[in-house]
């Protein structure tokens, strides 16, 4: 493969970033670049050792599943699971790496797992790395030849061990990406669930993005419309109270005193009694709108008087005998945050948000994270309506 199929090859490992569809692709190029007989890239769960193939070329079913079921986790089988240090991120391990380290020319040959497995397959030679590693999962790829196609040169090492560094940033991003939008989408069904609507606007006030919910809120015009593609309250009164609140999401450093929970505002509907609850909140500027338009600036949450809006820092202190730290801790998780990025935000450790988490169970008589904010964001705010 010459230097122009090289950086092809770079190129497809990259689309895998934001097509996860494109990883067939990106590891059979890899797999025809080594002349390799067979590839396996799969996905170990962590601690439990259970594996899930994402890509598997010239393996025999049955093959797959005495993997999945035995070679991957039993440590008496696979001698790969007693070098653990071998696992690590970046390190290429080969047929003769065991042996070295040893110090015990001929041992990965006898072991189960080059003859159960390996062998009976014809793989002599093969090339394994792991690509990918956090408390949850490994993401591990490998490559394998027959005697015929001999023994992996030098060379090929240094090779596959770039290119391993390149698909291996590619599918981190792929995989930070993907936890994203499945967390976004979480939240986005939880928010339907209970009549929020969700919007995502730029600085100027133009709608990026809008859920089905507030799509209906703006159909029907009642309380917020859409002019000209930005976000307006039909009354003149509540538009400038509702533009003041768009401006101080949208320029969180010029106000200092909108956080991350943002500002709620009240705006009147046609029908009488009626309000739209309307929250708006700062966006990182790293974020992105949820069907992958820029620009998103602020999110606006709405939800109508028939439903209770969120409850804020206080009324969660007071119902539910919070400290401030433990409010921290549920509005970053209310955000969508996994518990580790929960901890981030917060500045604590992820042993010390697990053990803030048990104290909120036990605050407010719940045994899960979705029980738990639904408690807390909805049920407090009706209790205090």
């Amino acid at each position: 493969m010459n230097p122009g199929d090289r950086e092809q090859l770079i190129d497809s490992f990259y689309a895998v970033a934001t097509q996860p569809e494109a990883c067939q692709h990106a590891v059979a190029g890899l797999g025809e670049r080594f002349h390799a007989r067979a590839v396996a890239l799969h996905m170990v769960s962590n601690p439990s050792g259970s594996s899930r193939p994402i890509y598997v070329s010239g393996i025999a079913p049955a093959f797959v599943g005495a993997y999945q079921d035995h070679f991957v986790h039993c440590g008496r089988c696979n001698p790969w699971l007693k070098a653990s240090r071998f696992l690590s991120v970046g390190v290429v391990r080969t047929d003769t790496l065991l042996d070295y380290h040893r110090g015990q020319p001929g041992f990965y040959r006898k072991t189960a797992y080059y003859n159960e497995w390996l062998r009976p397959q014809n793989f002599e030679y093969s090339l394994s790395i792991t690509l990918h590693a956090d408390h949850e999962h490994s993401l591990r790829l490998a490559l394998y030849r027959d005697g015929r196609s001999g023994a992996f040169a030098d060379s090929e090492l240094e090779d596959f061990r770039s290119l391993a560094r390149h698909l291996g940033r590619a599918t981190r991003i792929m995989l930070e990406v993907s936890g994203w939008r499945a967390r976004h989408e979480v939240m986005r069904r939880q928010l339907a669930d209970h009549g929020v609507g969700m919007l995502t606007l730029d600085r100027t006030g133009r709608v990026v993005w809008a859920d089905a919910v507030a799509e209906e809120l703006l159909r029907h015009g009642d309380g917020l419309a859409c002019r000209e593609g930005c976000l307006h309250a039909v009354y003149a009164r509540d538009d400038r109270a509702l533009m003041e609140a768009l401006r101080a999401a949208a320029f969180p450093s010029e106000n200092a005193g909108v956080d991350r929970v943002g500002r709620e505002i009240r705006l009147r509907c046609r029908k009488a009694g009626q309000l739209l609850y309307v929250r708006c909140v700062p966006l990182p500027a790293t974020v992105d709108s949820p069907d992958g338009g820029a620009g998103a600036a602020l999110a606006v949450f709405v939800t109508d008087s028939t439903h209770p809006p969120y409850a804020d820092q206080r009324s969660l202190a007071d119902r539910w005998g919070l400290t401030p730290a433990e409010v921290r801790l549920a509005l970053a998780l209310a955000d969508g945050l996994s518990l580790r990025r929960a901890a981030a935000r917060c500045g604590i450790s992820y042993e010390t948000a697990r053990w803030r988490l048990k104290i909120l169970f036990q605050k407010t008589g719940t045994h899960r994270q979705t029980e738990l904010l639904r408690r807390l964001l909805y049920e407090s705010s009706a209790a205090l309506a």
